[in-house]
């Protein structure tokens, strides 16, 4: 974190600022950008979740020993 904190700090003195007001220009154009703006959950989960991002699992088969419940009964 401190490398993280050291590069800002030299930026934010390249542009002749304080540290504070170079993070806080940084947080509010990423607040701005459009990918925060979307509200299609389709196309979120997609950028985040499809094959190309994700990780194939081997998962076991799902099922229960235990018998099922009759409420009817």
């Amino acid at each position: 974190m401190r490398g993280v904190q050291r590069y800002c700090g030299m930026r934010a003195a390249k542009a002749g600022v304080s540290l504070e007001a170079y993070l806080r220009h940084i947080l509010q154009k990423a607040s701005l950008a459009n990918e925060f703006t979307s509200t299609d959950i389709a196309q979120i989960a997609e950028k985040y979740f499809d094959p190309e991002h994700g990780v194939a699992l081997d998962l076991p088969e799902r099922g229960t020993k235990r018998q099922a419940v009759d409420f009817d009964a």
